[in-house]
């Protein structure tokens, strides 16, 4: 059996090249599927199987098989050899986690930013 993973998605995903930056990282050897989600050849190809929200990336290793780019990338960080790409920190990870969902710019978004404080409350005469 190869034991290289596979990795379906498209040139186009940022979220797809956050996967592949990950396996690069790690230096993993993997295979690349190219899947257009909006063409009607990847339903047909049977993607649904493996995504079935027909979204992209998605991986298989083995007979394992994993959606959402963040699970995929931590996945690859804890099931393959080579440079952690998470934080040992538990505060660092979780800074790390918040930022990623964030749209670039978000106020208070960056792995790095602290929170701002909330709002004082009017004072009540």
């Amino acid at each position: 059996m190869n034991d290289s993973p596979t990795l379906y998605g498209a040139p186009y995903s940022t979220y797809t090249r956050s996967a592949i930056m990950a396996l690069v990282a790690k230096n993993i050897d993997y295979r690349f599927e190219t899947v257009d989600i909006f063409a009607p050849a990847a339903r047909e190809m049977g993607y649904q199987a493996i995504h079935p929200f027909m979204k992209i990336p998605a991986l298989r290793h083995g007979d394992f098989t994993l959606y959402e780019t963040g699970a995929i990338n931590r996945y690859v960080d804890e099931a393959f050899p080579g440079p952690s790409l998470q934080p040992d920190d538990a505060r660092l990870r979780a800074r790390m986690n918040q930022g990623t969902p964030c749209p670039p710019g978000a106020p208070g978004c960056s792995p790095t930013a602290s929170p701002s404080p909330a709002p004082s409350s009017p004072s009540q005469p």
